[in-house]
């Protein structure tokens, strides 16, 4: 594998030396464009109640085939670059390239910016929620906070679909500064995948210098992200267990989505702030987002951590998808 690439023509991508697109700023500021676009597409589509099912559905699929890319499998040409385009799905900052623009950018910062994308998000919808605030105390001279906060909910709700959409990526960021390996051929030593000029010789080796900074950072990102959203979801639908289920039977008699057709106001609350969890689900299965979730993370896991056995790779994802489709 590579150590170091030639700074300015050449970036490192899944291990191996790529060649600088000819524009790599236009590409890091289409990803910007597309993570505001997302914020605000999401935020609308909410509001038109459109039916995100087919869409989440097929945001997994290309995200799992996105992993692929960066197996030690000799793909056709045409079908990795596929891969490497796909991988944008899964919030992928490595793709657009950030080395050729500033060649001596640390991984740290790299990392922690891709690390800190749902806070990011989160502050992105938090100025949008402001400013429809703004908007309504201006100029529809409202001034009464429960007028003028009646959007909070759909704010949180595209929130939580976003974060689903940013689970996979999440968790393999994070998983990068665990995975420790030996080089070939063996030193006796540890290294990390990623390479940083502050490394001996690009090299980071496991338990010192960068890794050992970023040990604790990443470990609390696993906990906080990897772990703490499915523990977010079980209490979610613990908590709101039967206005959720009353939710569901409203939704399928096709009613509820106003004050007006539906049963109360918590149960119209509760639609509003966490149907994003639950509503492609039949009544009583609203579980089943929690297995979903299990099955991103192991498929992040087993998309980082054996790459470099893509047999045993391939057939532990091959094994989770079964799994996943026979408890379907």
């Amino acid at each position: 594998r590579c150590a170091l690439c030639t700074a300015g023509t050449h970036y490192r991508l899944d291990g191996k030396c790529e060649t600088c697109p000819s524009n790599p700023a236009a590409l890091i500021a289409m990803l910007v464009v597309a993570i505001f676009l997302a914020c605000l597409g999401g935020y609308v589509l909410g509001q038109k109640k459109f039916n995100m099912a087919f869409l989440s559905i097929g945001v997994d699929y290309v995200q799992v085939l996105a992993l692929f890319a960066g197996s030690d499998i000799r793909w056709p040409s045409w079908m990795l670059r596929l891969f490497q385009i796909l991988s944008l799905f899964n919030f992928n900052v490595d793709i657009t390239a950030p080395e050729c623009l500033v060649p001596d950018l640390p991984f740290g910062s790299k990392w922690a910016a891709m690390m800190s994308l749902p806070l990011i998000i989160g502050g992105l919808l938090g100025v949008m929620w402001l400013s429809k605030i703004l908007y309504k105390c201006i100029c529809k001279k409202k001034h009464r906070w429960r007028e003028l906060n009646t959007h909070a909910s759909r704010i949180i709700a595209t929130f939580t679909l976003l974060y689903y959409y940013m689970y996979l990526s999440l968790t393999r960021t994070a998983l990068r500064i665990i995975k420790c390996e030996p080089v070939v051929p063996a030193d006796g030593f540890l290294y990390t995948d990623f390479t940083d000029l502050s490394c001996d010789g690009g090299l980071c080796r496991c338990g010192v210098g960068l890794q050992a900074e970023l040990l604790s950072p990443a470990i609390l990102g696993l906990i906080v992200y990897t772990l703490g959203y499915p523990l977010f979801i079980l209490i979610i639908l613990k908590l709101y267990k039967n206005r959720i289920k009353e939710d569901q039977l409203l939704r399928a008699a096709g009613i509820g989505d106003d004050r007006k057709t539906t049963t109360s106001s918590e149960v119209y609350s509760v639609r509003k702030r966490w149907h994003k969890l639950y509503y492609h689900f039949k009544p009583g299965k609203t579980y089943w987002i929690f297995i979903i979730v299990n099955r991103k993370m192991w498929i992040a896991f087993a998309g980082l951590m054996f790459r470099g056995s893509p047999g045993f790779q391939l057939a532990f994802v091959l094994m989770i998808l079964i799994a996943s489709y026979v408890l379907q």
